[in-house]
C-alpha cells in the first residue's frame, strides 16, 4: 500500500512598517528631524489544514536607529545629529498575533511577537553643498541698471 504525505506549509510576515518624514533629509548639525511609524493593525488571510484563516498583526513596539548610536522606542520620534556624515535610521516594529479559523473559532493568542523592518531612511548631515540659487547675493544696482546681473 502506498503511503500519502499531506503537507500543509503555513507562512506568514506582517506588513514591512513605513516611515513618515517631518522634514529634509539633508540637515545642518544640530537640526533635528521628525519620524513617524506608520505601522498599523493589519490582518491577513491563509487556508490552515483547507480552512480559511486569519492572522492579526498588532504594532506593540517600536525601536528607531538613528545610525550614531541614539535609539529611541516611541512611536513618533525627534532626532538631531551633532556631527556631520552620512546616517541610516531604521525602524523595527515589534507585532503581537493572534489567528483564528473563519466561523470556526475565536481569535487566538499566538505566544511572543514578531519583528518587522522599515527600508532604511539616509540621512545627511552637514554634507549638503550649496547652489549659486542658494546664496544670497546683495549687489548695490538694479536690475534696470544692470540687466546682467545675478538675480535678474
Amino acid at each position: 500500500m502506498k503511503k500519502v504525505n499531506w503537507k500543509n506549509e503555513f507562512s506568514v510576515t506582517p506588513d514591512r512598517p513605513r516611515i513618515k518624514l517631518a522634514g529634509s533629509t539633508d540637515l545642518v548639525p544640530g537640526n533635528s528631524l521628525g519620524f513617524s511609524s506608520l505601522a498599523v493593525r493589519h490582518t491577513r488571510n491563509r487556508m490552515l489544514l483547507w480552512y480559511p484563516t486569519q492572522v492579526r498583526f498588532q504594532p506593540v513596539s517600536y525601536l528607531w536607529s538613528f545610525g550614531d548610536g541614539q535609539t529611541s522606542a516611541d512611536r513618533d520620534a525627534n532626532h538631531s545629529w551633532a556631527e556631520s556624515g552620512t546616517f541610516t535610521v531604521r525602524l523595527t516594529v515589534n507585532y503581537s498575533v493572534k489567528y483564528r479559523i473563519i466561523g470556526k473559532s475565536a481569535w487566538v493568542v499566538l505566544p511572543g511577537q514578531i519583528a518587522a523592518n522599515s527600508l532604511p531612511v539616509v540621512v545627511n548631515v552637514g554634507q549638503k553643498t550649496l547652489t549659486s540659487s542658494d546664496l544670497v547675493r546683495l549687489v548695490h544696482w538694479t536690475c534696470l541698471q544692470k540687466p546682467t546681473a545675478i538675480g535678474c
